[in-house]
Parts: C-alpha cells; structure tokens; sequence
C-alpha cells in the first residue's frame, strides 16, 4: 500500500467498452488487506461499482497497479463474499480516487450470488 490520493501514482485508464463483464452501480463497504501480507492492516472503503470481473474502490488510499489483494464485502441479502484481485488501474483526481480490482479468485458459490445481484 502505497500512495494517498493527489500524490504520484501508477495510473492506467480501463475503457468501460473493453470490460468482458458489465458492471453495477454498488456503494458496499469492503475491507482490502495487501495480498502479499507485507501488512495486516485492513483498508476499509466502498465500492462504487461492480461486476463478474471486479469492482471499483473509492478511497484515498491508493495501492499500486498490479498489486495482488484480498477483499471482503457483504451483498445486499447477506452474503459474504471473500476474494483475491489484482489491481488492475488507479484514478488519482481527488474527486473519484480509487482503484479498479479485477477478480483472481472467487468462489463458485459468491459468484452465483453476484451472478444474481447483477441480474436484479
């Protein structure tokens, strides 16, 4: 974990148009905790979208492109979804900072209950 937003960042524009999975407008809270565990500590944000592929983190706090992650998050109806990501580009404007994470791993069964929060 490395930046706060407004400082030098790694950053790398995705084009919604290129996404394989379409994406939602979800505002969740996640915990992020640095897959590499060089520490223990949780960063706690929200989402602002998400989808079969990943989702999008709003925070000030900024990891570096290709920094591998663990993250936790409850839909809506209560389930738990607990995955790895990798994260994938950075948007350092203060007014939307945050973090694209695509998926590495997800279980089939939180996939089925993101497959159908998606769907309503």
């Amino acid at each position: 974990m490395n930046s706060p937003a407004g400082q030098q960042s790694s950053k790398v524009k995705v084009d919604a148009d290129k996404r394989r999975h379409p994406r939602r407008k979800a505002q969740l809270p996640v915990a992020l905790l640095d897959g590499a565990q060089r520490t223990d500590t949780k960063l706690r944000a929200h989402t602002e979208d998400l989808g079969l592929g990943g989702l999008f983190v709003r925070s000030e706090f900024l990891l570096e492109v290709g920094e591998e992650v663990a993250l936790s998050f409850e839909l809506p109806g209560g389930t738990k979804v607990s995955a790895r990501g990798r994260v994938i580009h950075v948007q350092v404007a203060k007014e939307r900072a945050g973090m694209g994470i695509a998926f590495t791993q997800l279980a089939d069964n939180q996939r089925t209950a993101l497959t159908e929060f998606l769907a309503k």
